[in-house]
């Protein structure tokens, strides 16, 4: 029998298989990138926001390029700017651009915070997340090799998931809104779940990100990018791009948002799943690299139990004969199969088990009443009935933790 320890590796073995995939596609596009007849160098995004940084330190345009400025693969299909961001990614990039080592350390850090958060939808997302980082490994890929700043997105999205209802949230919210514009999505969210505080906070920290960008990039900056972007064309991937309806990328984000703060008064991680959407197929500038913003769907399945996302059944005679490793019953939390999956997604109440010393003890719902205040906080009533305990199992603890209850 396969003890706690040999479940555990194994798991981890199976997280690491997207990211290895993600390495193999990253190497076959630094392989494109280095050829002699690639007009995008690897890390081109990355090398983008080095010159943009650098601009600035030299009192230059931020969207122009001037003579003894870093060159830069520009896209005149889109636009002849040498910028496509918002001016808070340039002012990020003051301080790494006079660093020596700042270029290293940006693409260790986002390298870091990609794989780590596809290592960690695999290993704690269940098979839906597994499957979720393999069907993601190309974008991955791509965005390893060309650095983009969307690359700390997933990572960043998933710890809002687990802060919601603070105001570090918002934080995060904002400070990705006002790299890409689009995650201002997840506002809408925040405001279906009634964190307000949390809404509030993310038009701070947009605020704030405007103002150091007057300050940093100069007083123009913005004004400048206000009039850049309404003459950016859509990329050939995004909904406009494909549609040829200009406005059809815009008009997406706003009423997915709308729909993610409808649902998320009730369901708060579908209305978290559909605000994560919204930013990915509501943006104008989509890229293969962009859907890795699609890994934060996982998010609320790594609420769980770190080792309860396989299905563990034990029939009675084995668990009546004591077949099993002590470590085994501390260290698996059994969970039920896909279905549970789905309800906990929709913040259902779902079947629970647990596994103790004595045995393991299935725990089938019976009633489970959720209720919501506004400070987004769910109380979990649970009752019990001993009718719903298969004979032979065991006893059915008094409490029990729901996935859908906020800390």
């Amino acid at each position: 029998m396969i003890d706690g320890r040999q479940w555990m590796m194994f798991r981890a073995a199976l997280a690491l298989v997207p990211c290895v995939v993600a390495i193999w596609f990253a190497s076959l596009y630094f392989r494109e990138f280095s050829s002699p007849s690639s007009y995008y160098p690897p890390f081109t995004d990355a090398n983008t926001y080095l010159a943009a940084g650098e601009r600035l330190n030299s009192g230059h345009e931020l969207y122009i390029l001037q003579l003894g400025d870093r060159w830069v693969a520009l896209e005149p299909s889109l636009s002849p700017a040498a910028l496509l961001s918002p001016p808070p990614i340039a002012v990020v990039w003051r301080s790494i651009a006079v660093v020596p080592f700042g270029f290293q350390l940006w693409l260790a850090a986002m390298s870091i915070a990609l794989l780590g958060a596809c290592f960690y939808v695999g290993f704690r997302g269940g098979f839906a997340g597994l499957a979720l980082a393999l069907l993601l490994a190309r974008p991955i890929g791509e965005q390893l090799a060309v650095g983009n700043a969307a690359a700390f997105f997933p990572a960043c999205l998933i710890v809002a998931w687990k802060l919601r209802g603070r105001l570090a949230t918002g934080v995060i919210v904002g400070t990705l809104a006002s790299l890409k514009l689009a995650p201002i999505s997840l506002i809408a969210w925040s405001i279906g779940e009634r964190s307000y505080r949390a809404a509030a906070a993310a038009a701070v920290a947009i605020g704030c990100w405007a103002v150091v960008s007057i300050v940093a990039a100069g007083p123009t900056a913005l004004a400048d990018y206000a009039s850049l972007a309404p003459t950016i064309r859509p990329s050939p991937m995004s909904l406009a791009g494909r549609t040829g309806i200009p406005w059809l990328s815009l008009a997406s984000l706003l009423a997915l948002a709308a729909a993610s703060a409808v649902i998320s008064r009730r369901f708060s991680a579908a209305g978290f799943a559909v605000a994560v959407a919204a930013s990915v197929v509501g943006t104008p500038a989509l890229y293969t690299s962009g859907w890795v913003t699609m890994l934060a769907l996982a998010a609320p399945l790594t609420d769980g139990p770190a080792n309860g996302w396989l299905i563990n059944r034990l029939p009675a005679s084995a668990v009546q004969a004591g077949n099993i490793n002590s470590l085994t019953q501390k260290v698996l939390r059994v969970r039920t199969n896909c279905v549970d999956r789905v309800l906990g997604l929709l913040d259902y109440p779902a079947t629970s088990f647990r596994a103790d010393r004595k045995g393991v003890s299935v725990a089938r719902r019976s009633g489970v009443t959720i209720t919501r205040t506004q400070r987004a906080r769910r109380q979990v009533q649970v009752a019990w009935s001993d009718d719903t305990v298969p004979a032979g199992i065991g006893t059915v603890p008094t409490e029990r933790r729901d996935r859908a209850s906020i800390p």
